[in-house]
């Protein structure tokens, strides 16, 4: 079978492995192992480098893992929604039996299902989103009654990332059978515990045996502040434990001063430089908790990746977080932005090694099935499924229900 993705955004430099988005390469990976061909077709990684002329409008392409990566020409990125003028030509070149595509908010997957029911081939979106990112509420309500509405009435299918996912894409009409839920998944073989270190190196040599971690962006979505401050709470009655943040970002002085003010440079750290990949399996293996005190959050790749290395995980109750950890099993779940809840978490598991020790052993076994050898047969079960129901759409129905949407803005 011939599947073409569609990920408007793949990576930040052209060409550089190292930068490329997991989800989609764990996948297609996968489904190149089944028997299938895959193509992934993105925009050319100079306009997310924001590099203006000539560069972002050469077209690029390599095979990897055995399938092939395609760098499309990019006019702009207004809103983040990449502009690729070449599209149509290359779905059509790449003769899809599926396509597949990456998130309901871009232009590029509203083109994609047109292209899709002018072929008469199935239109997937796996989507992650579960809120619109539109705050402008006539752009929201243009959408709904124009490009959304026919996107959520007639893709084929949603591969939803979580619950809430699934939630978002129902709150808009969409038809029960057409939607089902599929995490994201991890290399299961890269991520799994080693021989715990200690993280002095990190924490500016500061040794504590008991370290709790967080690895994300320095941004306010990601309510670093929520666990810093819980970790006061923490330090109270836990004095000589530590909480090692490791990432970058424009929150970086706030949160310094955050730590300063609340009197805890002995007890949190930020990393800002950057971690090999090879390397977070050590943090993981080596820290005793891992915080996810995200306000809004798809799906935190880090989370399945600490807890394949048997670090139990404390998050907020959002997004793919409350699908994955199993409250009271392998971690726990908390309302975000409650410091309060989240500092009794960590005391729990403080004060009973052997109940965190427990949840370690059981969120090992647990990431087993998020290995993408197991979810990209359940993908393959979509994708089959589907094409044996191809070309039951009606174009040039589809397109009067075009118009029918512009007039009734």
């Amino acid at each position: 079978m011939r599947i073409t993705f569609l990920q408007p955004y793949l990576a930040t430099k052209p060409l550089t492995r190292k930068y490329y988005n997991i989800q989609a390469f764990g996948l297609a990976t996968k489904l190149v192992k089944l028997g299938h061909e895959v193509t992934i077709l993105t925009s050319n990684p100079a306009i997310s480098d924001g590099n203006a002329g000539i560069k972002r409008l050469c077209r690029m392409e390599e095979v990897i893992n055995g399938f092939k990566v395609v760098y499309l020409p990019a006019l702009g990125d207004p809103f983040g929604r990449p502009l690729l003028p070449t599209l149509c030509r290359e779905i059509l070149l790449t003769k899809p039996d599926v396509v597949q595509c990456a998130e309901t908010g871009q232009i590029a997957t509203f083109v994609a299902l047109l292209m899709c029911k002018l072929m008469r081939k199935p239109c997937i979106v796996y989507q992650g989103m579960y809120r619109t990112d539109m705050s402008h509420k006539f752009l929201r309500t243009l959408y709904h009654k124009t490009v959304g509405r026919i996107l959520f009435s007639y893709t084929d299918m949603f591969i939803c990332k979580s619950t809430a996912a699934k939630e978002f894409v129902l709150s808009y009409g969409t038809h029960p059978k057409r939607t089902i839920v599929i995490p994201v998944g991890l290399a299961r073989e890269s991520y799994r515990r080693v021989e715990p270190i200690t993280l002095e190196k990190y924490t500016g040599g500061r040794r504590a045996e008991k370290v709790l971690l967080s690895v994300a962006r320095l941004v306010p979505e990601k309510g670093l502040d929520t666990a810093i401050l819980a970790v006061k709470e923490v330090v109270s009655e836990f004095p000589d434990v530590v909480y090692l943040i490791v990432g970058s970002g424009s929150q970086f002085p706030e949160l310094s001063k955050l730590i300063k003010d609340n009197g805890l440079e002995g007890n949190v750290f930020i990393y800002t430089k950057p971690v090999p990949k090879e390397d977070m399996k050590l943090l993981y293996s080596s820290a005793y908790l891992y915080l996810i005190p995200s306000t809004y959050e798809i799906f935190n790749m880090t989370m399945i990746e600490a807890l394949a290395c048997g670090c139990p995980v404390i998050a907020s109750r959002e997004g793919g977080m409350r699908d994955v950890v199993k409250h009271g099993e392998f971690g726990f779940l908390f309302e975000k932005r409650n410091k309060s809840a989240l500092a009794e978490y960590i005391k729990v598991l403080l004060k009973d090694e052997k109940k965190r020790n427990g949840f370690s052993k059981a969120a090992e076994k647990a990431m087993d099935d998020y290995d993408w050898s197991v979810l990209a047969r359940k993908f393959d079960d979509v994708y089959k499924q589907l094409v044996r129901r191809e070309g039951q759409n009606d174009w040039s129905f589809l397109l009067s229900l075009v118009f029918l949407g512009l007039l009734s803005v």
